[in-house]
């Protein structure tokens, strides 16, 4: 369920919780929900919502610049399409499973279908004593179905398996398959019907059309005819290696640039503290002088909030400005820049000897900007009284960068004069000691105090922990359809290669060199790769295009990125398809002759 809780409170006591700032339009801060009555129809109802929110609520904000704009969601679609990525999370993996068993189905049809020459003798001798058509075709289709059903079986087994796994990785519960519920048993055997189906049903047809005089009494079969659909399938099976070994770099390289990227503050070494007593966020000053007694610790400083998820926003009205901006807010004291390493491009920073700073502010430079203020010194903005500018600050992240960095005001004078942070820059090789330390000097002040401590750069990293989870679980089905396809081509020419060792044999005695011979074969591999990328290349950047259309900060789409991709593609056939022909084309050419 989306609603999810460990304990229920009343909107009296959350009204009367000053910390939830409730007091002014504190209703947007919950959802609404609402039962129609039947036969209503939601559109209409919808039509009528914005007369509604003028009459009731927007007319009293039009003088701030503020409008709400409230819209229905069926509550049947709030979990997965209005949810936590739901339903891309169930397309990208639903994807990602129908390639594995497109790719597998590929597989045993030109491996089936490869063996050609060894059962048509054995369909010729069933026709000739009385079997039709539709008797061969149906025995093949049960055997497909009894391997799909052991590969079933088998799937079962390793899904039950890894499901601790994977529920570890997603951080999630994840109910595994349940054999005694109807709906999944029906679900696993349309399964089994669509994957025997559509694995078997070309092999059967190609296999029952065997012609009796070609297979018992010319000894010669139509091998050949069905190459030019064996190079479509394997064609297939590259565009869906390559697109993933493309999309598995691309998506790799953005996440890299994600951790990596310099985000205008230090977060190595600091660590957090929630102030969640109100009386030790209003002690700061206390609790930073016992906490710098500490050898290791550099410098201690309080604020609002913390860089990762963003801060909160509030109504200003800027000098000039008639209506009110919204812009993102944080209460800091004078040690914060020091302790974050924040860059002051214009003005000065707080001073607590300084009286007048007290009201002031600094802001940084997309609210410079947004504002057009080229020189932001000596400016006011209203809120509460007028606030001069003491200072610019270069711009930090302060969000996540699926986001732009957004206008920020600063200030010295947190609500109600409580701070909600501790950061504590530290050196050290023992943090296990320090956070002792630590603790001990926290409990000194206050034993009834809880102590909630976080590293800066997990809280940061827990931003992108979700893209991080995907990207292992893409890296792993990646893994694994690209080993199954490259063992496909590895058994098909196996098969291939034994069919031509004549051939191989009868080409060396008429001269031709092992280099020679076994370019010359694999040049029709190369030539299917390069159809490949043709196929591949657009696919991939469309889909990778979409995904980074998330982010505010994001790579460039280089085009090596996919030339990488196609080199693993060539590895991967010279690895399945060379070795062999370079083995079989060493043989002495007697050996080849005699194998047939």
């Amino acid at each position: 369920s989306t609603i999810q809780f460990d304990a229920l409170v009343s909107f009296a006591t959350l009204y009367a919780d000053p910390t939830k700032y409730m007091g002014w339009n504190g209703g947007n801060q919950y959802i609404t929900y609402i039962k129609l009555k039947d036969n209503v129809d939601a559109n209409k109802f919808q039509s009528k919502i914005p007369d509604f929110m003028w009459e009731h609520v927007n007319k009293d904000l039009s003088e701030y610049n503020v409008k709400y704009e409230p819209y229905l969601q069926p509550l049947r679609d709030v979990h997965l399409v209005y949810g936590e990525s739901g339903l891309t999370n169930i397309y990208f993996f639903s994807f990602i499973g129908i390639l594995i068993l497109i790719i597998a189905s590929f597989n045993f049809i030109n491996l089936t279908t490869s063996q050609y020459t060894k059962r048509a003798k054995e369909v010729g001798v069933r026709k000739v004593v009385g079997a039709n058509r539709r008797q061969i075709i149906a025995q093949f289709l049960f055997e497909t179905l009894i391997i799909v059903f052991l590969a079933l079986l088998l799937g079962i087994f390793l899904a039950k398996l890894i499901t601790p796994v994977y529920q570890e990785l997603m951080q999630t519960d994840f109910f595994s398959i349940n054999l005694l519920d109807p709906t999944q048993i029906t679900a696993l055997l349309a399964l089994l019907l669509l994957v025997g189906i559509i694995a078997g049903s070309y092999p059967s047809i190609y296999l029952s059309s065997v012609d009796v005089v070609q297979a018992l009494y010319k000894g010669t079969t139509k091998r050949y005819r069905h190459l030019s659909f064996r190079n479509f399938l394997i064609l297939l099976q590259f565009t869906i290696s390559i697109l993933l070994i493309t999309l598995t770099l691309l998506i790799n390289q953005q996440l890299n640039f994600i951790n990596n990227k310099k985000l205008g503050f230090d977060k190595e070494n600091i660590i957090n503290l929630r102030l969640e007593n109100e009386k030790a966020g209003t002690q700061t000053e206390l609790i930073k002088q016992r906490l710098k007694t500490i050898s290791e610790v550099i410098s201690v400083t309080a604020s609002s909030e913390i860089p990762s998820y963003g801060f909160t926003s509030n109504g200003y009205f800027p000098e000039g400005y008639a209506t009110p901006v919204m812009i993102n807010v944080l209460d800091i004291d004078e040690d914060f820049f020091n302790t974050y390493k924040i860059t002051l491009k214009k003005g000065k920073q707080f001073s607590k000897s300084l009286a007048s700073d007290d009201d002031s502010y600094i802001i940084n430079e997309s609210l410079a900007k947004q504002l057009g203020w080229e020189n932001p010194i000596g400016k006011t903005i209203e809120r509460d009284g007028k606030h001069t500018i003491i200072g610019v600050i270069k711009d930090f992240h302060f969000a996540s960068l699926h986001e732009t960095i957004s206008p920020l005001i600063i200030t010295n004078q947190p609500w109600n004069n409580e701070y909600h942070y501790l950061s504590i820059k530290v050196k050290t090789s023992d943090y296990k000691r320090l956070i002792t330390e630590i603790r001990n000097e926290w409990k000194a002040i206050n034993p009834l105090w809880s102590f909630e401590y976080s590293f800066l750069d997990n809280t940061i990293a827990t931003v992108y922990t979700k893209e991080n989870n995907l990207m292992k679980l893409f890296l792993f089905f990646s893994i694994l359809a690209i080993t199954i396809a490259g063992l496909g081509l590895y058994s098909l020419s196996a098969l291939s290669v034994e069919q031509r060792t004549k051939e191989i044999g009868i080409r060396k005695v008429l001269g031709a060199s092992v280099t020679h011979i076994t370019t010359s074969i694999l040049r029709k591999y190369i030539v299917i790769v390069l159809l490949s990328n043709v196929i591949a290349w657009p696919v991939a950047y469309y889909f990778i295009n979409s995904w980074l259309s998330s982010y505010a900060y994001k790579i460039n789409i280089n085009w090596w990125y996919f030339v990488l991709a196609s080199v693993a593609a060539l590895l991967i056939a010279f690895v399945s398809v060379g070795g062999q022909i370079f083995r079989t084309a060493r043989k002495n050419p007697v050996e080849s002759l005699k194998y047939e």
